[in-house]
């Protein structure tokens, strides 16, 4: 199933909700790079190589279907 994703902040906050998610499962291991000082597009660009993995698996998890009114 291919899912789309509004980016820009309109209907869902990529950066917000990520840095949460990796502030919950992995900030013990590697500290969360706060949004606004993201120096580069894409987020995995912004952690070591060694947990790129880890980056991936955070934007790439199933989600609960949301409920639009």
């Amino acid at each position: 199933m291919l899912v789309l994703l509004d980016q820009d902040g309109v209907l869902a906050d990529f950066d917000q909700g990520f840095y949460a998610a990796w502030q919950s499962r992995m900030g013990h291991k590697y500290p969360a790079r706060h949004p606004s000082l993201r120096r580069s597009f894409y987020v995995r660009d912004e952690y070591p190589e060694e947990f790129r993995e880890d980056v991936e698996s955070i934007y790439t998890a199933p989600v609960s279907p949301a409920v639009v009114n």
